[in-house]
């Protein structure tokens, strides 16, 4: 009787160990499945946010800090230079176009201005020397020919008187013969006078021409000397705000100095200089807008000026719209720039991972929605909503935008509804 009892503890014994082993042997292959795993969490998908990665075209933006400039600026310049003997307006005053603001005073100018008239003077008193002396000569080969003609008259009466008696055989040869040669000789006389008469009017008059071209010269000298003059004179050219405007009484200046300088107050524009990493990547008519009183302004790229300075191009603003507030020179007002487009890019929303991935890597969410698994990726360019990708994402797919706080040692999300 108490053997087939102990027949049944034997069996017992051995279904307890049996079960040991398969639980030590289950223990050991779970362990070895796991090994080398990811970690993993299960989390539930209300407390997530899951988004679509889109192709979309990327906008970036960049910021930067302008200065406000007059679009028209007039700068005066000493055209002679002086002494300054008279200061009429004050810098920061408006001016109107023609307005004085400034006399000078140059006494080596003054002279030269007498100087030249008084060469003036004596070229046109040579000038009118010489027209005497021109018309003097034109009446005395006048007078001379006028006696040539007479005698040649008288002498052609007397030839021709001598002429008929030789023809009633009287004998007269040696007086017909000397009649002739005088007669011959006054018509030649006459022809070296007229020669004479053109040779002298010729050389006259080149030299009036030239004393004529000599005044005319000087005349043209005095008046530019003259305006210059007047250029002591300083007058506003346009209307404006008269600034850099900043002379004492009694300062020389010299010739070409500037002197001041006049802001239109119709247009302003505002200048930047920006990096020279973006200077391939905004153009103009590109949108811009900047923050004044909390309130945004509108612009728009007026002009792109390409040389680098200290490794920074200077770009011009245009505003788009009326503003509401003065502007004025040497305002600054921040703002930023939209740069080109790009198209067919990866891009995803630009959300409260970043801070914990470093933009390095996201949670991809299977189809069914029901696993996130770890994958790094490689980012491209950021802006303030957007982030695009250069690789490790696909359009469509879909990734947790919202906070990965407490996820970062983690691989696999398991998500539960």
């Amino acid at each position: 009787m108490d053997r087939p009892i102990e027949k049944k503890r034997r069996s017992k014994l051995v279904a307890a160990s049996l079960l040991a082993v398969t639980a030590l042997a289950i223990f050991i292959v779970y362990n070895l499945y796991n090994i080398g795993s990811s970690r993993s969490k299960t989390i539930n998908k209300k407390d997530i946010v899951i988004s679509k990665v889109k192709a979309s075209e990327f906008s970036q933006e960049i910021s930067f800090l302008g200065e406000v400039e007059p679009q028209q600026v007039f700068f005066i310049d000493a055209i002679e230079g002086g002494v300054v003997k008279e200061i009429s307006a004050k810098n920061g005053d408006f001016v109107q176009a023609g307005q004085q603001i400034l006399f000078l005073s140059n006494t080596s100018l003054i002279l030269e201005v007498i100087r030249s008239e008084a060469e003036i003077t004596q070229q046109l008193n040579n000038l009118n020397v010489l027209e005497i002396e021109l018309e003097r000569n034109k009446l005395k080969h006048l007078e001379q020919i006028l006696q040539t003609n007479f005698r040649i008259k008288q002498t052609t009466r007397q030839l021709n008187n001598l002429k008929k008696l030789k023809l009633d055989n009287l004998h007269i040869e040696d007086d017909l013969i000397a009649l002739t040669n005088e007669l011959e000789y006054l018509r030649e006389k006459k022809d070296l006078i007229l020669l004479s008469q053109k040779t002298d009017m010729g050389i006259q008059q080149k030299q009036m021409a030239q004393l004529s071209e000599n005044a005319k010269s000087l005349e043209d000298s005095l008046l530019f000397t003259k305006k210059n003059l007047s250029s002591l004179d300083v007058k506003a050219p346009v209307s404006g705000l008269l600034t850099d405007f900043n002379l004492r009484n009694g300062q020389s200046l010299n010739k070409g100095e500037k002197i001041a300088r006049i802001d239109g107050l119709d247009d302003f524009i505002l200048v930047a200089y920006i990096d020279e990493f973006h200077i391939g990547r905004i153009t103009k008519s590109a949108k811009a807008t900047v923050l004044v009183n909390e309130e945004k302004v509108n612009l728009t790229v007026r002009n792109i000026l390409p040389e680098i300075k200290q490794g920074k191009f200077k770009v011009e603003f245009k505003f788009t719209e009326p503003v509401d507030f003065q502007l004025r020179r040497g305002l600054s007002l921040s703002g930023t720039v939209k740069l080109d487009l790009i198209d067919s890019i990866t891009n995803i929303p630009f959300s409260g991972f970043s801070a914990y991935t470093g933009d390095n890597w996201v949670f991809v969410v299977n189809e069914q929605e029901t696993k996130a698994e770890r994958r790094n990726i490689i980012p491209s360019k950021k802006s303030l909503t957007s982030l695009s990708i250069l690789e490790g994402l696909k359009p469509g797919e879909k990734i947790i935008t919202s906070s990965y706080k407490n996820l970062f040692d983690v691989d696999v999300l398991y998500l539960s509804e």
